[in-house]
């Protein structure tokens, strides 16, 4: 009996937390894909998937997470192993304080779309938006900040188009899109995630 749980504790070692370093300013657009900002996989967000991945990693005195390699992640192909590998390995995750230092451990990172980001208030998704632009057929997912002047400093996150176009006018109509979209109702300094369908307004040039 004292062989088979040992045997148990030893297949189920146990996970530790990390903490994410607060975004750059330059991040900032990312702040709605929560604390994992730029790394959060582009594929699980255009499922709108959050997860987690495990890592096996060896923690210093500093937190810093070193030598890690990947263990499982959760949605299986969610790409979140690869991201949190990516993450310690720029030092943007440190384990938290009491971690076992100088061997080896498994430790958790967490991707939660539109979890609360360090010095970010808060992140808000909006219903989607009709839009329109001359030959854009497809989905658009655009974030923002909301200042005293409207919706600035705003970034296309993912763009899925129906048709072939030109990325550079696709981004800008979805930019200028965001114009239609009021901010009575939003507080100063949120993020948002603002979600758009395109139509054409106007047949594509030949």
């Amino acid at each position: 009996m004292a062989f088979a749980l040992q045997s148990a504790s030893e297949a189920a070692p146990k996970v530790y937390e990390v903490e994410f370093a607060p975004l750059a300013p330059s991040e900032r657009q990312y702040a709605s894909l929560g604390p994992a900002g730029p790394y959060f996989p582009e594929f699980a967000f255009r499922k709108h998937q959050s997860g987690e991945a495990l890592l096996h990693c060896t923690a210093g005195q500093d937190g810093e997470l070193k030598q890690c390699i990947h263990g499982e992640e959760n949605p299986g192909g969610s790409g979140f192993a690869d991201a949190a590998r990516m993450l310690a390995a720029r030092r943007r995750i440190r384990a938290v304080d009491g971690t076992p230092v100088g061997i080896s451990i498994a430790v958790r990172v967490p991707f939660a779309l539109g979890a609360p980001v360090n010095g970010i208030e808060r992140v808000v998704s909006l219903p989607t938006v009709k839009a329109a632009a001359p030959g854009v057929r497809g989905h658009a997912e655009v974030s923002c900040v909301v200042t005293d002047k409207g919706f600035e400093r705003c970034f296309v996150l993912y763009f899925r188009s129906s048709k072939t176009t030109s990325p550079v006018i696709t981004a800008d109509a979805a930019v200028a899109a965001v114009s239609q979209v009021s901010t009575a109702a939003l507080a100063k300094d949120t993020w948002v995630i603002i979600p758009m369908d395109f139509s054409p307004s106007a047949p594509p040039r030949p």
